[in-house]
């Protein structure tokens, strides 16, 4: 969704349908503890770099696709955030001009291309029959059409993507 973290505000969450709820204020009252948000992505980038010496470099990304999508980058060894906290949520970000119907009712976000769900979807069209995310990776390693052809696409998807990401990071 989309978090105001030092807000404790969660402006938007597709998962819970909740808009404007102050989780983080409603959390510190019940806890009685500082409480900031992130979403999860954000968090995993944090765990990584704090948490494995590997990933302490000046630079660091990290792309999630799961249910929704999303990235988190880190420059100078600090989280960047963006304008509003909005740094890395690239699910209704436009990939695909007039492209295929998002959950959010506009054509052609990320989300529509590159989330589990939408993924799936493809797959099933182009396969004909009901598709596991193992069914794709089987069909693909024994090079069938469908499989190939959707793979060669999503990568596409992801490097225009990531390459936006990366124009607005310098």
């Amino acid at each position: 969704g989309i978090i105001k973290g030092n807000e404790g505000l969660v402006e938007k969450s597709n998962l819970f349908e909740w808009t404007q709820v102050p989780l983080g204020k409603m959390l510190e009252k019940r806890l009685r503890l500082p409480v900031i948000l992130e979403t999860d992505v954000k968090a995993s980038i944090m765990e990584e770099y704090e948490g494995n010496c590997e990933f302490q470099v000046p630079h660091l990304g990290f792309l999630s696709l799961s249910l929704g999508l999303g990235a988190a980058f880190f420059k100078d060894g600090k989280l960047l955030r963006g304008a509003h906290g909005g740094c890395g949520e690239i699910s209704h970000k436009l990939l695909v001009f007039k492209g295929r119907q998002c959950q959010c009712g506009k054509l052609g976000c990320a989300a529509a291309y590159l989330s589990t769900h939408s993924i799936l979807d493809q797959a099933e069209r182009l396969s004909g029959r009901k598709i596991s995310l193992g069914d794709i990776k089987k069909a693909y390693i024994e090079e069938q059409l469908w499989a190939k052809h959707l793979i060669e696409e999503l990568s596409g998807y992801l490097a225009i993507l990531i390459n936006e990401c990366l124009i607005y990071q310098n």
